[in-house]
């Protein structure tokens, strides 16, 4: 007897096992489909959040690119400042400079887009679950099915709280680049100020100057000093015997010398360039306008354009020339480009220049600047970059 009632007992105690791994089996399922519900509900949180942040990051650069712009028009306009400041020095006056004083620390575009480099590297990816490591659970006995159902439950369980802090992490970056931004917006209105003051600033400069000259043309160079023979070598010259003889004025003497910037001064000049002045020659040519000429567009399609026509010389790239060709040109009334003149090459780069001119020449028609609600033709100053990837 004792036989046949320890099998029995054995075979309920089997029965009584299949029927506990097939509930725990059942349990795990729900519990394992639940965390995975948990996880892709997060992980589309996630993305969204991400999107956003690259969204934000698109139109800041946008805005450096422009600020890129408004930055290259204070220099030229602080060049042509400076250097008319420089000759009035040499004529012993003293301009006053305290209405450039707000404007002698301006942040950088550079600053900016360092510091958005930056934030992006702070952005934490997604970390998603492994599903490629594990077996196929059909494939699988019972009790492999719930051993391996166990280790994705704690995978997901491990992963949740990470990825929830990922993503509170990213949130923060996020708010420093809309901080970033803000102060972007700020910096991009005081640089337009500082256009209107050097521009403002430049014309009482160079109207003192041309008050020094006409004196100088009328009264002759007796009772002034030979630095207005320096500084106006078309007036008055010595004659041909006298500079030949003596050799105190030479060529190079009358040349223009590029300004340069001291630690004092309120704007930076931009790098040595001689700029043409043809704004005073042609004033119907507009330099200071209430809105900018622009590209069909906006700047996101002008740097679509030029990323996708630029033609990088095949002499730049076998010796890895790298820089910036700084350009003017007039837009007219119709929005039509003319007058394409290279502020500044790149050395030993004449190709660049070529490529830089060929570029804005097939642009189509842009935006014309305004005056008033009016089209009217203005100058615009344009850097091209030559970067190889």
């Amino acid at each position: 007897m004792k036989t046949p009632l320890l099998l029995l007992v054995l075979f309920f105690g089997a029965v009584s096992f299949g029927q506990s791994a097939k509930k725990l089996n059942q349990q795990l399922r729900t519990e394992l489909a639940l965390e995975q519900q948990k996880h892709d509900s997060l992980r589309v949180i996630f993305l969204a959040a991400d999107t956003r942040f690259h969204q934000l990051k698109t139109q800041t650069e946008e805005k450096i690119g422009q600020l890129s712009l408004k930055s290259d028009a204070v220099k030229l306009q602080g060049k042509d400042f400076f250097a008319t400041v420089k000759k009035l020095k040499k004529l012993d006056q003293n301009p006053d400079l305290s209405e450039l004083e707000p404007f002698k620390n301006l942040l950088q575009p550079r600053d900016f887009k360092s510091s958005v480099q930056e934030l992006s590297l702070k952005i934490k990816p997604y970390e998603a679950f492994s599903n490629g490591d594990y077996p196929n659970l059909e494939e699988l006995k019972r009790k492999d099915q719930n051993e391996t159902m166990t280790l994705q439950i704690n995978e997901y369980k491990k992963l949740f709280p990470s990825n929830e802090l990922r993503l509170q992490q990213n949130e923060q970056v996020k708010q420093e680049l809309e901080q970033l931004t803000a102060r972007l917006d700020s910096t991009s209105s005081v640089y337009d100020q500082a256009y209107e003051v050097l521009v403002s600033e430049k014309n009482k400069v160079n109207e003192q100057l041309n008050t020094l000259r006409e004196a100088y043309r009328l009264k002759g160079p007796k009772g002034f000093s030979d630095a207005y023979r320096n500084v106006f070598p078309e007036i008055h010259p010595l004659p041909k015997e006298k500079l030949k003889d003596d050799q105190p004025f030479s060529r190079g003497t009358y040349l223009e010398q590029s300004s340069s910037m001291n630690e004092g001064d309120a704007v930076p000049p931009p790098p040595p360039v001689e700029a043409p002045r043809t704004d005073r020659q042609e004033p119907e040519i507009y330099v200071v306008v209430e809105e900018l000429a622009e590209f069909p567009g906006g700047m996101a399609a002008l740097r679509k354009y030029l990323s996708e026509n630029l033609r990088y010389p095949q002499t730049a790239i076998e010796h890895e020339i790298q820089g910036k060709v700084y350009l003017k040109f007039v837009i007219s009334e119709e929005g039509k480009i003319s007058n394409i003149v290279v502020m500044r090459g790149i050395s030993d780069c004449p190709e660049c220049s070529e490529e830089a001119i060929r570029l804005v020449k097939g642009m189509p028609n842009w935006i014309a600047a305004k005056n008033n609600g009016k089209s009217v033709k203005s100058y615009f100053n344009l850097p091209l970059t030559f970067k190889l990837n």
